[in-house]
């Protein structure tokens, strides 16, 4: 995140790791839901797009490089204020 402000990142869920409904939608939930329990082959291909997709975000390497770059940053911007 090179000068960005921190900020709280979520990921959106996509169709090919879950399901998107409505916020607070009781119903977009259950349909959802059903859709999901309903189909072995919905089910299994979500579940392996999902570990893959979690096996990416997390990695060891990925989360070293990105703690790298954030301490970079905050280095850089006590440098700016020194020099200020």
């Amino acid at each position: 995140m090179p000068g960005r402000l921190p900020s709280v990142t979520t990921y959106a869920v996509t169709e090919a790791t879950g399901a998107l409904v409505p916020m607070a939608s009781d119903e977009g939930m259950a349909v959802a839901s059903a859709a999901i329990l309903s189909d072995e082959t919905l089910r299994e291909r979500l579940a392996a797009n999902a570990a893959r997709d979690a096996i990416h975000r997390f990695s060891l390497t990925r989360q070293i490089a990105e703690t790298v770059d954030w301490y970079c940053e905050i280095r850089e911007r006590f440098s700016q204020l020194q020099d200020s």
